[in-house]
């Protein structure tokens, strides 16, 4: 048994989601900082080849996973979205 409080234990889950968060927008400025070097390189040295492409795909893929942890999976249609579509759809003259 521990002596953890429920408010020791909701600090301890801030926290984690708080460097989370931290580390989020740290990739997603270096993300905006790798692309554009690499893109202006790419641009002057061999515009007929956009290799800098696959740089953003890359980022872009760490950026997705990366926010699935952050935000949670249920980022777009999870249970707020549910609960919005419940409300809008039970007023007067919603959508049926």
């Amino acid at each position: 048994m521990t002596n953890e409080t429920p408010e020791s234990h909701d600090l301890r889950a801030t926290r984690r989601h708080v460097h989370r968060l931290r580390g989020f927008y740290t990739l997603l400025a270096t993300a905006v900082l790798v692309i554009a070097l690499t893109a202006t390189v790419n641009l002057v040295t061999a515009p007929d080849r956009l290799w800098f492409l696959w740089v953003v795909f890359g980022f872009a893929v760490a950026i997705a996973f990366s926010a699935l942890d952050v935000f949670g999976r249920h980022l777009w249609l999870g249970p707020a979205w549910e609960r919005r579509q419940i409300e809008r759809l039970r007023r007067p003259g919603g959508a049926r």
